[in-house]
């Protein structure tokens, strides 16, 4: 037996949707799978003996990736409706939804099973302060926090928008004596997002998609490969853009029933 290495696609499929994913189809460059069995015992007559039970499992996973195309951050951008965004640093955004419990009595499986619930989106911005004298924290009035709704517009690259309704909800300011002022900015989605182009972290057909079978190669080199099989939906799917940087996307993901490991890779 020999040390092998990945030299080829980690995620070799997941569902139907796009391309192989319920999400887009991001630059794959690590996964994650993660298998966890409860702690159920119980206390002894004799003295200083655990016992142990069979106990249930779960198993949780992550991708870490680029945008479809691989872009560097400064082609990204944030405006509002209501205001603008100005002197922009960086921003992310982050699309989660929960995941419930459905494990049922007499199964006749230790794996947990689990579903799905309604899906949002909150994210943040931070930007120089603008020397404007209407708007010396950037955004004013309606788009302050506690304002009205705004429609805000994030692209991630030319022609790759995600449209939202959103609420301020926080601003932070830091100031120091020879330094440059930086307002933060942090806001929650309200109703359904619109999605433009091809190099967005999401989808909106893969938004809804719920479970359905990720095929992950652990380990692969020219002679043989071995593979993690089983039904996940994706909990969570964020970005966050900075110049500089070509613009990553990390998506966790949660299974429901069995994690089926196939050492031969067949």
């Amino acid at each position: 037996m020999a040390v092998v290495s990945i030299n080829e696609g980690i995620v070799a499929s997941w569902g139907s949707a796009g391309a192989g994913y319920p999400l887009g189809t991001p630059q794959v460059q690590s996964a994650t799978v993660t298998q966890a069995a409860e702690d159920l015992n119980y206390a002894e007559t004799t003295a200083g003996r655990r016992t142990s039970l069979l106990s249930m499992q779960s198993w949780t996973g992550t991708i870490s990736g680029l945008l479809p195309t691989p872009e560097d951050g400064y082609v990204g951008s944030i405006t509002y409706s209501n205001g603008y965004v100005a002197n922009l640093q960086s921003f992310g955004v982050t699309f989660t939804r929960p995941a419930f419990d459905t494990t049922v009595l007499g199964s006749g499986s230790r794996f947990r099973t689990f579903t799905h619930g309604n899906y949002e989106a909150s994210g943040t911005y931070t930007c120089w302060v603008d020397d404007g004298s209407s708007n010396p924290l950037v955004l004013a009035g309606a788009s302050a926090p506690g304002g009205s709704d705004d429609d805000a517009t994030i692209s991630l690259s030319s022609g790759d928008t995600i449209e939202l309704d959103v609420y301020t909800n926080n601003l932070a300011y830091r100031g120091e004596i020879n330094g440059l002022p930086v307002a933060t900015y942090s806001f929650f989605m309200s109703g359904t997002p619109t999605i433009a182009g091809s190099n967005n972290i999401i989808d909106t057909a893969g938004l809804s998609v719920g479970a359905e079978t990720i095929n992950i190669v652990t380990s692969s080199n020219s002679t043989d490969d071995s593979n993690v099989t089983g039904s996940a939906f994706w909990t969570s799917v964020s970005t966050t853009v900075t110049p500089g940087t070509a613009t990553p996307v990390e998506i966790a993901f949660q299974g429901t029933g069995a994690l089926t490991v196939d050492p031969a890779g067949t």
